[in-house]
């Protein structure tokens, strides 16, 4: 049952088609393609049926009323680290039901909590659709409002191209609503669709916790064999999701364990898995009208009109905080022409992508707390840096690491390389994701 009263609630609005500043009543309506590659622009939907958009040229958001949404059950928080910091990309923030205290303690209590949820919508056309909701306490700090704002934004843009319509890649969002009456008054909520899924993060801590039982069975190479199996298909969808994301200009800049939502935990079933990455709060528009700060030629056609709707542009856009740390570092690594700029946006994914395949390639293999993620950043960022036989040698001296040695040993030692490759301290030297999807470790079947 929603925890808001009926009564107190506004009456409820027709669900329509509508970019993401007006479910937040701001006025910005997304106008245009996302670059000069002319991306398609959002429309109005179609009709629903069978789970997909019918007759529609995109999938854009709806703004719902809070009478239209059935909240069922606080699902955990997700910590919000404060966005003047780098966000660290092992960083498993998730606090679940059960699952005790998140593994990075950077994110305290005191620091900003999104609140998850399960529901369900409950009226108009999208009625019996479960969804996951993200509530956002504007209420107590600007930065979540504008990653509210900054998260649906990126679903618009993604969404409004039309290869959207057949990427299982990428979370997809239906749309948002603000409460106006309640105790939730004035929070921004984020309607997505409920995959029934579970993070990574959830997967290594539930792998790390079987490995020991798995090591007195009686064939347990199998069951290795079966976890190596689904660990690399895990990396190998994250990255043909970032590789998604890449090719759209969009820069995920906070992809973790936490961030990836998988279809089922069983490895067995590796074949049937789905990956999707998730969480856009912190990502940046890394397309030629947010680099050169001008309007594409599409833009420019449609400029009288956008100007007669919305007033001076340049009033309407979204916060910059969410890119200007990243600019900044992009600067200090003297990266400086918006080309090189986006370069540099794209190598430090893929540096957070590095993390995160080590974070995979070690915890779902070595015994609960034999190793977490902040030990294996600071391994990669410090002493062994670019140095994967250093690394390796090291690894192989601790005997709870035995398995995940041996799973980065496949392919004459490749797995290595490509985690050191990734988080070269030169980040021209990183490879793209699409050149990390043809490395021989995650070739391996």
């Amino acid at each position: 049952m929603a925890f808001w009263s009926a009564a107190s609630a506004p009456p409820p609005c027709a669900v329509q088609s509508s970019s993401f500043a007006d479910h937040f009543h701001t006025g910005l309506r997304h106008q245009g393609p996302v670059s000069r590659k002319s991306l398609p622009t959002s429309q109005a939907l179609g009709r629903w049926s069978n789970g997909h958009w019918r007759n529609c040229k995109a999938a854009a958001l709806l703004r719902f009323s809070e009478e239209e949404i059935q909240v069922d059950e606080w699902i955990g928080d997700l910590g919000i680290m404060e966005i003047t910091r780098v966000p660290s990309a092992l960083a498993a923030v998730l606090r679940q039901k059960g699952l005790g205290q998140a593994v990075d303690n950077s994110v305290s209590d005191q620091g900003l909590l999104a609140k998850l949820y399960r529901g369900k919508v409950v009226r108009g056309d999208l009625m019996g659709t479960k969804v996951l909701l993200k509530a956002y306490p504007v209420e107590t700090s600007s930065d979540a409002s504008e990653m509210a704002d900054n998260e649906l934004l990126a679903h618009d843009r993604l969404q409004a191209n039309m290869r959207f319509l057949d990427c299982d890649l990428i979370t997809k969002a239906l749309g948002s609503f603000s409460p106006r009456a309640g105790p939730h008054a004035g929070e921004k909520w984020l309607v997505l669709r409920d995959y029934q899924s579970i993070s990574a993060a959830q997967y290594a801590q539930t792998a790390a916790a079987a490995s020991e039982k798995a090591m007195g069975m009686k064939d347990p190479q199998q069951v290795l064999a079966g976890r190596r199996a689904f660990v690399r298909e895990v990396i190998r969808q994250a990255m043909q999701g970032l590789q998604y994301l890449h090719q759209n200009m969009r820069l995920h800049q906070s992809l973790g364990p936490a961030s990836l939502l998988l279809s089922t935990s069983d490895e067995k079933r590796w074949q049937q898995l789905r990956v999707r990455i998730a969480d856009l709060g912190l990502s940046v528009d890394a397309s030629d009208s947010a680099l050169y700060g001008g309007a594409t030629l599409a833009e420019i056609w449609d400029n009288n009109t956008y100007i007669a709707e919305h007033g001076d542009r340049r009033k309407l856009d979204p916060p910059n905080k969410m890119k200007a740390a990243l600019w900044n570092r992009a600067r200090a690594a003297s990266a400086f022409t918006a080309e090189d700029k986006c370069l540099f946006g794209i190598a430090d994914d893929i540096s957070a992508a590095g993390f995160l395949v080590a974070y995979l390639a070690f915890v779902p293999f070595c015994p609960p707390e034999a190793v977490d993620g902040p030990t294996l950043q600071r391994l990669l960022e410090g002493p062994f840096r670019g140095d994967p036989e250093g690394l390796q040698e090291y690894c192989s001296q601790d005997d709870r690491w035995q398995e995940a040695v041996s799973f980065l040993n496949e392919a004459d030692g490749a797995g290595w390389h490509l985690i050191t490759t990734m988080v070269d301290p030169q980040w021209r030297l990183r490879p793209t994701a699409e050149q990390c999807l043809k490395h021989p470790w995650l070739a391996i079947k």
